[in-house]
């Protein structure tokens, strides 16, 4: 794609996103072609909304609307981001939508599962004419700064800008012989030749621009617009849409107007007046000591609607002079190009990358943000606010003053409760009416003993959330196979399909699985055309299970069994002021809780004595991507998996029943089960025979509407007292390969709201009462990172050296010089990211992961080489012979296809300069020697 000259029609928003992330993944020749731009523009051009904009994030997409669910979720994300960056002028805030009263059947809305800190308006919030809301945590974005950042950016990154009005999109080739065009013109392409899009047309938006630093929040009044974009004919009541948007210079956008096929640039001064009437009304903090805000601008700006919503295609035309072009059109937003423009800018750039015949980067939005964030300077703002909060706080409680109970002694229960335990809580009960040992088969509410328990995320590309439980657990999953005792066993794992994806998308763990590439020939059985493969892990959950409890155990913790009614009957037994609600599919019962959005995935499998199976497969599906909103289909309930234990049992499966209750086998099934099965994995059949069969299972998985459900809050008993009521529940299948990720949030959670940092040289609190916003450290979620699970208590074990390798297990970053390393992992990346400089050893790209010990010895020979190897090949003495059998090895390697600096995993070898190493302390993650390998292969 380095080769193509691109041409991008248009400066707004969309352009500059679309021309950053072009640039980003290594085009080489953008130009961006315009006759005007945010800092130099005429207020009554009637195609440039840009410069106009309120810009915060709400979305109109509607329920059943997957693609533009999709661009909001994506840019929700990224602007959430961008936030730590103050050139950008982005401020996060909480966002309110007040509705006159609560609706019949009130459908909470999709975003629900998408938005940080969403939750019903208290009474506090509403005012005197608006009985009910939503509120959640948003962005405002002020427009001048923003496209001035964008524009820098682009800048900086070799765009360059050709100022030249446009009367055909083919007028642009007289300015860059481009083999690629891309037409973000907004409104603009219902006049420009060649696009001529009659369907589209101008949504009139006055707005009134006033000061009022006092406003901290945006609100909205739901109206008839809710739910659409431009494929509906809003109600009078449209028309008047209502917003108050604060910017982070003290300004305030008060809106608005949404009347159709209005093409006036005028100012109404009758509108004016109209909108700060009912922006008061919504936002009585506007008014001071009863005098309205001064106004310092009066704004009308067209949006450009279209029916059928925004359009993002491509197309090969043939210009006039007989030359192909492929067009690609982005334009049609209507009020919503800030809060879709990172996501569009993504689909864009796929629709580039597929007609440059290069494979899409499912990751380059995320690498684009994590390089983009200021590390040093976002330290600086960090030591700076615990300094102040230093001052400000008198006193800090500690975890070892806590009791905390944990309903529930599943795989998550029981995983909080040991890094609870190791977080020095000073009392830590679970609360369960059964354990894994002795339990009643038929109970559907207890799921944990009748997992297939392997690692297998269906997490989609974008899910940050969901990825960092996933990706948490995949480390520590991966260092705990090391220890017998847990049961776990490091295999190949497969994805099949039927035939090989016109576009493939690599997942998002292509970029930290160990192994990740494309599965041969000889892997694949006949029925399956193309597959991918990784190392992964399998539980032996009875093993595995026992062993959590007897760690539990061992770090102080106890046990009550008793069977549960309302939450608050743990009570009776432990006297504690903070519950870790942990009872899945229970949580749909408890009283105080009752979920309604909880359902059970009735799940049967079927377990053969086959020690020769070494490898998981699972076929891919249309759930593929989604957890909690997997659609029923015939295709879906009869999902294909194999995931063989360390003890020579394999599971075979199954089902995925929504909806579904009985817990009676089924033969028919379990026969079903045993075909497909073998038809994916024929070494199940040994001389023409089936393998024996040991047991037949039945268990629901414990599923959720929006997915699983990991927050807290407050709520009272019966004599009043207040209580701190965290949720951990509704993880559907994934119970186990999100544990550890669950966990760290909960721990999270409760030290947050008690008042304690997770390194207890960092004294922080959950909120900064000087400035009302958020600090620095939940931004970056540092917290998070901080808190790493799990610690020095897994070292601590008895360890058979005979059965460990020559790797020591988890070892975490804990000084202060190591904040950088926690903030460079922001995005989401738990392990340590470290980049050679442009000119050292001639490595573009090294992913180097250091022990503390490892650093100790560097710093000791600093004069010499140390070559880090990938551990999945054999050790070596020399760098010559890492070369010979990367020119040997057979292993797959995926093609991310990606253009500078390449981004797979299989850098064998690599020398690094020990001047290099000694400020990268970090954490080792299994599979890279310690100094005890690495003095193996020193070169004197």
């Amino acid at each position: 794609m380095n080769s193509k000259t691109i041409a991008i029609l248009g400066a707004g928003v969309q352009g500059l996103s679309t021309a950053i992330l072009l640039l980003h993944q290594g085009a080489t020749n953008v130009a961006i072609i315009s006759d005007a731009n945010v800092a130099e523009f005429d207020p009554s051009d009637p195609t440039f909304a840009s410069p106009k904009a309120g810009a915060n994030w709400q979305t109109f997409a509607a329920e059943n609307d997957s693609r533009l669910q999709e661009y909001d979720s994506i840019t929700y994300h990224a602007l959430r981001k961008l936030a730590v960056v103050p050139e950008c002028g982005i401020w996060r805030l909480p966002g309110m939508q007040f509705y006159d009263s609560k609706p019949q059947n009130f459908q909470h809305p999709w975003y629900k599962r998408l938005v940080e800190g969403y939750e019903e308006c208290t009474q506090e919030d509403l005012t005197a004419t608006k009985k009910f809301g939503i509120k959640y945590q948003t962005v405002t974005i002020n427009v001048p700064k923003y496209h001035a950042w964008l524009t820098d950016k682009a800048k900086a990154m070799g765009a360059t800008f050709v100022k030249a009005k446009l009367n055909h999109w083919e007028d642009a080739l007289k300015y860059v012989k481009a083999d690629i065009v891309i037409n973000s013109t907004g409104l603009g392409s219902l006049w420009l030749g060649g696009i001529q899009d009659q369907t589209m047309y101008p949504v009139r938006g006055q707005i009134v621009v006033v000061r009022a630093p006092q406003v901290k929040r945006t609100i909205s009044t739901s109206s008839a617009l809710n739910g659409y974009r431009g494929t509906k004919n809003m109600a009078e009541a449209a028309a008047k849409v209502t917003y108050v948007i604060p910017r982070e210079d003290g300004l305030v956008i008060l809106g608005g107007t949404y009347q159709q096929n209005n093409f006036s640039m005028e100012v109404d001064p009758a509108t004016t007046k109209s909108i700060i009437e009912r922006c008061v009304g919504i936002c009585p903090e506007l008014l001071v000591d009863g005098k309205l805000p001064e106004i310092v601008e009066v704004k009308v700006g067209l949006r450009p609607g279209r029916k059928g919503d925004c359009r993002i295609d491509a197309q090969t035309l043939t210009t006039s002079r007989g030359r192909d072009v492929v067009l690609v059109n982005n334009y049609g937003h209507g009020g919503s190009g800030y809060q879709c423009s990172w996501g569009c800018a993504l689909s864009v750039v796929k629709l580039v990358r597929q007609s440059a015949g290069v494979g899409v980067d499912g990751a380059a939005l995320s690498k684009f943000l994590t390089e983009t964030i200021d590390f040093s300077s976002l330290q600086a703002k960090l030591n700076e606010w615990v300094r102040n909060k230093i001052k400000l706080r008198k006193k800090f409680e500690t975890m070892d003053n806590q009791t905390i109970v944990v309903l529930g002694a599943g795989v998550q229960g029981l995983t909080a409760a040991l890094l609870l335990l190791h977080q020095k809580v000073k009392r830590v009960v679970i609360v369960a009416e059964s354990s894994i040992s002795e339990y009643n088969k038929n109970d559907p509410y207890f799921a944990s003993p009748k997992a297939g328990a392997n690692w297998q995320t269906y997490v989609g590309n974008h899910d940050y959330r969901l990825q960092s439980f996933d990706e948490a657990s995949y480390y520590t999953l991966w260092s705990l196979s090391f220890l017998p005792q847990c049961g776990i066993m490091r295999v190949p794992g497969f994805q099949f399909y039927d035939e090989q994806p016109k576009v493939f998308e690599h997942p998002w763990y292509a970029r930290f699985v160990k192994g990740y590439g494309f599965a041969t020939e000889k892997d694949l059985p006949p029925s399956k055309k193309f597959g991918v493969r990784y190392e992964t892990v399998t539980i032996n959950v009875p093993k595995y299970v026992a062993w959590l409890m007897e760690r539990v155990k061992a770090m102080g913790g106890t046990f009550v069994w008793t069977k549960l009614e309302h939450w608050e009957d743990a009570l009776k037994h432990v006297k504690a002021n903070t519950i870790i609600n942990c009872t899945a599919l229970g949580s749909s019962k408890l009283r105080g809780i009752e979920d309604k959005d909880l359902y059970p995935v009735r799940g049967q499998i079927v377990i053969v004595r086959a020690p020769q199976v070494q490898r998981t497969i699972g076929t891919a599906l249309e759930l593929g991507g989604s957890r909690g909103d997997m659609a029923q289909s015939e295709e879906t309930s009869k999902v294909t998996y194999v995931i063989p234990r360390e003890d020579g049992l394999v599971i075979l499966g199954g089902t995925y029943q929504k909806n579904n209750f009985n817990m009676n086998v089924d033969l028919q099934t379990a026969q079903e089960i045993m075909d497909r099965c073998v038809a994916v994995c024929p070494e199940l059949v040994v001389n023409g025979k089936l393998p024996e069969v040991h047991d037949h299972v039945v268990g629901l998985r414990p599923a959720r509407y929006g997915d699983c459900r990991v927050d807290s809050q407050y709520l009272k008993t019966s004599t009043g007292r207040e209580i701190l009521f965290v949720n951990n529940y509704g993880h559907g299948g994934y119970g186990y390969q999100s544990s550890w990720g669950c966990a760290r949030s909960v721990v999270t959670i409760v030290r947050r709201a008690i008042g304690v940092a997770q390194d207890e040289k960092l004294k922080m609190a959950s909120a900064n009462p000087e400035t009302g916003s958020e600090p620095i450290s939940d931004i970056l979620n540092l917290t998070d990172l901080q808190l790493d699970p799990p610690d020095n208590w897994l070292s601590s074990q008895p360890q058979n050296s005979d059965n460990l390798p020559d790797f020591q297990i988890l070892t975490w970053l804990k000084t202060d010089e190591d904040i950088n390393a926690m903030i460079d992992t922001a995005n989401g990346l738990l392990h340590r990211r470290v980049k050679s400089e442009e000119n050292s050893t001639n490595i573009n790209s090294t992913l180097i992961e250091v022990s503390c010990q490892t650093r100790q010895k560097v710093q000791e020979i600093s004069k010499n080489e140390i070559v880090l190897a990938n551990p999945m090949l054999k050790k070596s003495k020399t760098t010559a012979c890492f070369q010979q059998q990367l020119a040997e090895s057979s292993i797959p390697k995926p093609s991310f296809m990606g253009m500078g600096k390449p981004t797979s995993k299989y850098t064998l070898a690599t020398t690094v300069s020990t001047s290099q190493i000694p400020k990268m302390s970090g954490r080792l993650i299994s599979g890279i020697p310690t100094s005890r390998t690495c003095s193996k292969t020193i070169h004197k």
